[in-house]
């Protein structure tokens, strides 16, 4: 049997999965490794921080290593939860350990704005260990040139993999375990924008919203805007949304960050979201799992939810009204479409199953270059 080991970084003190969506998709690719039948474990490249029971997942599951107990059993490592030290990784490469690296985010954007806006960033160190990249597909557009190019590997477009594990262990307890439930009269709207980037950023949101009051103010009587915390410090955003109705009549409200299940289950009719360059991510398969209206311009999704394209905020307001005027006698079609999009990137996806054994099985048979 093979042994692949995906790279965790663990934080010094206890911490949740939910600060962090890159600890989630680590156990998700873990979870369809294992499904096809590879040993898999997590490697901690951090000698500094022990592993101990506070890690937030199942340590019989998932079992987690030390690198140095790792590195003469691995025959992938998967670069994905941490980066890893060039020591590290030339060693592995000595040995004939291939070594993949699985961005999580959108490099090409994540780098421009570092260099822009950011002091420059930090210098990158060596990473020539590098065997192939792996890219899931929402950032396959903005980064597959620009990583080929630099480090001269093979990329290789993977699909996106979601489990239910986390988010069932975050509702068990909420009423109705989370699930959506029908409002009746004017709508909550929220959005769950991150906020730290250029990918996931509110002001669309909260536009979009705004020109759908304006046209139906019966049928909204609140937004929240979560992740809002460094917004309401910013003078040149404070500026734009006083112009709006929703600030001028008291409707939008910012709010700091929470576990978006749970904010859910207490503040929410109907969920909005924006991306650019982002198409596809946890947040939006957890909003659909838990059946809530999702208004949102993602096309790998588009099947799903209310959708609308691109930059285009009055189609995206039509959406939204079409949702707080008529979901629920719309809901059973909602739902089955939601499950349908679900379903094709569940880790276990008996397709998904196998794009992963192929990458793996044509990684493992490629002679290094001498």
């Amino acid at each position: 049997m093979k042994t692949i080991g995906i790279s965790v970084i663990l934080a010094k003190q206890e911490y949740s999965v939910w600060e962090n969506g890159v600890r989630q998709n680590v156990i998700y690719l873990a979870q369809t490794l294992q499904a096809i039948g590879y040993n898999v474990l997590l490697v901690n490249v951090d000698p500094s921080v022990p592993v101990t029971p506070q890690v937030p997942w199942d340590l019989q599951k998932f079992k987690t290593v030390q690198f140095s107990e790792a590195q003469n059993c691995l025959d992938i490592l998967i670069v994905m939860g941490s980066t890893l030290a060039p020591a590290q990784g030339h060693f592995l490469r000595s040995r004939g350990t291939k070594i993949v690296y699985y961005p999580c985010g959108n490099r090409y954007i994540m780098d421009m704005e570092s260099i822009l806006f950011k002091n420059g960033g930090s210098a990158r160190e060596d990473e020539s260990f590098l065997d192939e990249i792996w890219l899931i597909p929402q950032h396959t557009t903005t980064n597959t040139l620009y990583l080929e190019t630099l480090y001269r590997v093979p990329v290789r477009a993977v699909p996106f993999v979601w489990s239910p594990l986390f988010i069932d262990q975050l509702v068990a307890d909420l009423p109705h375990k989370g699930r959506y439930q029908v409002s009746s009269g004017a709508q909550r709207v929220s959005c769950f924008e991150p906020n730290i980037n250029v990918v996931k950023f509110c002001i669309a949101d909260i536009l979009l919203v705004e020109r759908a009051y304006r046209q139906r103010p019966d049928l909204l009587k609140a937004m929240h805007i979560t992740n809002a915390d460094a917004l309401k410090k910013a003078p040149l955003f404070v500026s734009l949304v006083k112009k709006l109705d929703l600030v001028k009549k008291g409707i939008a409200s910012f709010e700091s960050r929470y576990r978006m299940a749970i904010f859910l289950s207490k503040y929410t009719d109907i969920v909005v979201a924006h991306q650019w360059e982002n198409p596809l991510n946890n947040a939006y398969i957890e909003t659909l799992y838990l059946k809530y209206p999702l208004v949102h311009n993602a096309p790998l999704i588009k099947d799903a939810g209310y959708y609308f394209q691109d930059f285009d905020i009055e189609q995206g307001a039509q959406q939204l009204l079409l949702a707080a005027e008529h979901h629920a006698e719309n809901q059973t079609d909602y739902e089955r479409r939601s499950q349908a999009v679900i379903a094709q990137y569940r880790f276990d996806n008996p397709e998904t199953l196998r794009s992963y054994e192929s990458l793996i099985t044509e990684l493992l048979s490629k002679p290094r270059p001498s």
